[in-house]
């Protein structure tokens, strides 16, 4: 027979490696019979020495995981005595012994002296292996026990191959209970409390604790596990929310750094008090996660224990806050049967919030009441956030603003922070609530930070979604960037979805000024996401802060039409000119012009401005602009603005002139100055009444509205060529011809056949 070398194996130290077991078991016991014997015709010599051990009778009785007894003999066969029989135990799952047999023993221990075996003497040996600490486990199991023996007085020596038997059938190692050394207790009973106490043992890294109604199943090991646990650092914990006058079981399990487990310890506990009908709450106020206004809340849920109930329990909702048994089914009241609450069962209420369409944080309560019972209240609240509109003010955190930040490089984030505390000073109001990241605290460092809009769906937009915000900007570094994405799925990394950039201007870097920001987007999906996207670097970082999110639904058509009015006297008003306009989103919209001009609604009232209500500005609105000289003046320049909420727009668009009467103005018409009239094109001026002409001729022509529809200046000479091309290349009507001489302002009305 060739003997298995084990050269490879490390010699533990008075115990076996350390195994990963579950649970400290208690006592068990497990004879197995084997005698293992084994002749070995080896001999090996120490120059002259002659030693010849054989190993027979091995019998292994195992006491429990942590103690076993074992008997052998062993003969020395040869003419040399020695001093030592190291032998080594090894337990092997199947009838091999190779590398991947871990579970080992030394005999006799490393730290016992060896005896000494003379020529031809055989050693009857009974000895016993325990083990100081849980780690030193007998593996639980079915094995086969391998004997090996080597020859020199070493202990460690580590060489066993001269000789070496293995058991012919398996010995089965089973579990075993381990007792509490000081079992826990429990102390400080009220009517609705106790505490329990826990007495940690070496090695011992947590006791579970459970709190059950008597008369409740005991639990398992596994349920064990999954219970409240204490810590060396804190063996006295106060269990709270019972009832009065009211029977309890409590259970306790140990548990070590192997993972072995205690048996399963119960006390009883009995509650002051009287049994009077009580209600308790596993929770006083509930705090819903934020939603869209647009969509209801996912639901929170409490539990409610009744004892001692005579009548059913009622839970009653307020405002738009609902309540369920099952999360299915929501309604403002649910009923449960007091036979519900029987041995103490808890019953849970799911809760959610249905939307409104109103953003804000929103506030509310269940009353859960029982007759007997004092009535038990729960608080609600709510943030409901708009994901097309948000100063984020009055909020606490940036969950409740709907946006998310996710980082991927640095430290830095995206936060909500409160202006009147943090820079940019600018702004301090209170409750003043902003975004901000800045990649320069504790010193500059690499960021690249996303923070990410709420879900938003534009499908239903009329109009323009026109985006528009504040910013601010303060120290050097990299600009923000705006982008939008219409397949990122509303968690995780978003690099994975496409982004595109919006084109808008934010405020220059480190401006340190506010600045509003808008852009026009032509996407209206029913799913799009919106991001700015922070970078800094090891040099430079810039705190940017974003306030005042919308996204409206606007439309902005106002006409470039210039409205040109001539000949008007001083002192009087022209014939008005209209101009309609659609404006939508900017809520009502005041209409301003410059002085000389006046506008109306009606075009009876006139006034220097008029506001256009709201819903009359979005369905289209007429308005009237006339010209009132105060002065006589020439191609004066007037402006037509339009104001709102985050609207200012201004059109260079008015242009007005007056009749100037002089003492050498005449009706140029009755004197035939310009002929014929009518005319199909060429015209002839009367070129004697500007024979004082020192320079060129100022010339203009305008339509019956008053409108010019040509100017020009030209020189004498050449003055009835260029004016007859102009009449050439008009339509046919009445027109009014103004020629500015040095000596007089000469006005002719003239037809174009």
């Amino acid at each position: 027979m060739n003997n298995p070398v084990r050269s490879d194996l490390t010699i533990m130290k008075n115990q076996f490696p350390y195994l990963t077991m579950k649970y400290f078991l208690f006592l068990f016991l497990v004879l197995f019979n084997l005698t293992v014997t084994a002749a070995n015709d080896n001999k090996t010599s120490f120059g002259d020495d002659d030693v010849d051990f054989s190993l027979s009778n091995l019998v292994l009785t195992a006491v429990n995981e942590k103690s076993f007894q074992y008997k052998f003999n062993l003969t020395n066969g040869g003419t040399s005595e020695v001093q030592g029989y190291p032998m080594r135990l090894t337990f092997s799952a199947d009838a091999v012994l190779d590398a991947g047999d871990n579970f080992v023993l030394l005999i006799p221990l490393k730290d016992d002296l060896a005896q000494w075996i003379g020529p031809t003497q055989t050693l009857a040996k009974t000895e016993f292996y325990n083990t100081s600490s849980p780690s030193g486990y007998l593996p639980v199991g079915a094995w086969y026990i391998f004997a090996e023996i080597n020859y020199d007085g070493i202990v460690s020596e580590t060489d066993y191959t001269n000789n070496s038997v293995w058991s012919t059938n398996k010995i089965t190692v089973s579990n075993y209970t381990i007792p509490f050394k000081t079992p826990p207790t429990v102390t400080s009973i009220t009517d609705s409390s106790f505490m329990v106490n826990g007495f940690f043992e070496p090695d011992m890294t947590i006791i579970y604790y459970r709190v059950q109604s008597n008369g409740a199943p005991a639990p398992s090991k596994s349920t064990m596990l999954s219970s409240y646990g204490m810590y060396p650092w804190e063996s006295e914990i106060t269990i709270s929310g019972l009832g009065p006058a009211y029977d309890y079981d409590v259970y306790f399990m140990g548990e070590f750094y192997d993972q072995k487990v205690t048996v399963i310890y119960k006390i009883d506990v009995k509650t002051l008090g009287t049994n009077t009908p009580t209600l308790k709450l596993s929770q006083n106020a509930l705090l819903l996660d934020p939603t869209n206004k647009n969509a209801d809340s996912s639901p929170e849920l409490y539990n409610i224990t009744g004892f001692h109930l005579t009548s059913n329990v009622t839970v009653t909702s307020s405002g738009n806050f609902v309540v369920s048994k099952d999360n299915i089914t929501y309604t403002s009241q649910v009923t449960f049967l007091a036979t519900a609450f029987a041995q103490g069962n808890a019953q849970s209420i799911y809760v959610k919030y249905l939307s409104d369409g109103v953003a804000g944080l929103k506030s509310g309560s269940i009353a859960n009441a029982s007759a007997g019972a004092v009535t038990k209240t729960v608080a609600l609240t709510i943030s409901v956030f708009d994901p097309t509109s948000g100063d984020f003010n009055g909020l606490t955190s940036l969950e409740e603003t709907g946006w998310s930040a996710y980082s991927v490089t640095g430290y830095h984030s995206w936060s909500l922070v409160d202006l009147e505390e943090s820079s940019p000073h600018q702004r301090v109001a209170g409750n003043d609530k902003a975004i901000q990241i800045d990649g320069s605290i504790n010193g500059f460092t690499e960021n690249e930070d996303w923070l990410i809009s709420p879900e938003t769906n534009l499908s239903g937009y009329l109009y323009d979604p026109t985006i528009k915000f504040k910013s601010y900007s303060s120290g050097a570094g990299a600009s923000l960037l705006l982008k939008y994405s219409a397949d990122y799925t509303g968690s995780g990394d978003p690099r994975v979805a496409t982004w595109f950039d919006a084109v808008i201007d934010f405020p220059a870097v480190n401006s340190n000024e506010w600045k509003k920001s808008s852009t026009i987007l032509l996407n209206k999906e029913s799913k799009i996401y919106f991001a700015f996207v922070y970078t800094s670097t090891l040099t430079a970082g810039t705190r940017w802060t974003m306030d005042d999110w919308s996204i409206l639904d606007n439309l902005l058509d106002i006409p470039s039409t210039t409205l040109s009015y001539q000949n008007v006297e001083v002192g009087t008003s022209s014939a008005p000119q209209s101009l309609d306009i659609q404006i939508v989103g900017y809520g009502n919209v005041t209409v301003s012009v410059s002085q000389s001009f006046e506008v109306s609604l009606d075009n009876t009232t006139f006034s220097t401005s008029v506001v256009i209500p709201e819903g009359q500005a979005a369905a289209r609105k007429t308005i009237y602009v006339r010209f009132t000289p105060l002065t006589q003046t020439q191609g004066l320049q007037g402006t037509l603005t339009f104001t709102a909420n985050d609207l200012a727009v201004t059109k260079n668009s008015l242009v007005g002139s007056s009749l100037f009467s002089t003492a050498t103005s005449r009706p140029i018409e009755s004197t035939s100055f310009i002929y014929p009239n009518p005319t199909n094109g060429p015209v002839h001026v009367d070129m004697s009444s500007l024979h004082n002409q020192q320079g060129d001729v100022p010339v203009s022509v305008a339509n019956n509205m008053g409108a010019t529809v040509s100017e020009f200046q030209s020189s004498v000479t050449s003055l009835e060529i260029k004016l007859s091309d102009v009449m050439s290349s008009l339509k046919p009507g009445l027109y009014y011809i103004t020629i500015q001489g040095d000596d007089a302002i000469y006005r002719n009305r003239i037809v174009k056949e």
